[in-house]
């Protein structure tokens, strides 16, 4: 099983789960909506404990399934991976990571319980 992950600071008094879950498919065509608010996100996208490539598209979802973010992966000069995300919302809400590997047309699908107000 291949694992992924987004790391980014968790502010204090909260927490996040993964969960990862695969399913192949072709290359994502994900278009984001538009509100009226946003927050900035910025994390490390790893594939199996690896820095995920360069150009992976990461996609952001609400949980009904509503696309609010697309970015993709760029490489830092010490090797890590990272995604810069603004994420789009009405309010406080639940939302989901997909991570697609390019490399192997699987899209990692992983789930953080972290409330994004």
């Amino acid at each position: 099983m291949r694992l992924c992950g987004v790391l980014y600071p968790v502010p204090s008094g909260r927490s996040a789960e993964i969960s990862p879950k695969l399913s192949a498919r072709s290359v994502p065509e994900w278009e984001p909506v538009t509100c009226t608010n946003s927050t900035t996100v910025y994390a490390e996208v790893t594939i199996d404990g690896n820095p995920a490539a360069d150009g992976d598209p990461v996609g952001v979802f609400a949980d009904n399934g509503e696309c609010r973010a697309v970015g993709q992966v760029f490489l830092l000069d010490d090797g890590r991976s990272c995604v810069s995300l603004l994420i789009q919302g009405e309010s406080i809400e639940t939302v989901n990571f997909k991570v697609y590997d390019a490399g192997r047309d699987i899209n990692m699908i992983y789930f953080i319980y972290l409330k994004i107000n």
